[in-house]
């Protein structure tokens, strides 16, 4: 999406739902968007104004299958980037620490593997 255009849109009081393509596009191989890029990510810009806020509902991760060749690669691609998009939609920037976010997906990790999910690096 044009960025620009986007925040445009929050200024003239349009929801929108935020998906930065180089911060949580899950097809994006791990050296592109490393775990860290993704939990960083923050859908509300900074320069943005507290006032429009409001308009941006959450965010989403995108994947376009088409680039993903088999279920296993799926699965490395999506696990745990998307265990990080989850916590950056309910947890506030000024909360977020990605150092405690490693501590406690190793659990998740290990639910992971309970579940034969091949999770990425």
């Amino acid at each position: 999406f044009n960025f620009d255009e986007v925040i445009d849109h929050v200024r003239n009081g349009r929801d929108v739902i935020m998906s930065e393509m180089t911060c949580v596009y899950l097809n994006y191989p791990y050296n592109i968007i490393p775990l860290s890029k993704t939990y960083q990510y923050d859908p509300i810009p900074d320069d943005l104004e507290e006032k429009y806020h409001q308009y941006i509902l959450g965010l989403e991760a995108c994947l376009w299958a088409e680039l993903v060749p088999n279920n296993k690669r799926l699965e490395r691609q999506v696990f745990p980037r998307l265990i990080a998009v989850a916590e950056t939609g309910w947890t506030p920037k000024k909360k977020k620490d990605f150092n405690s976010f490693k501590k406690r997906l190793d659990s998740y990790l290990k639910r992971l593997e309970l579940c034969g999910i091949n999770y990425g690096h």
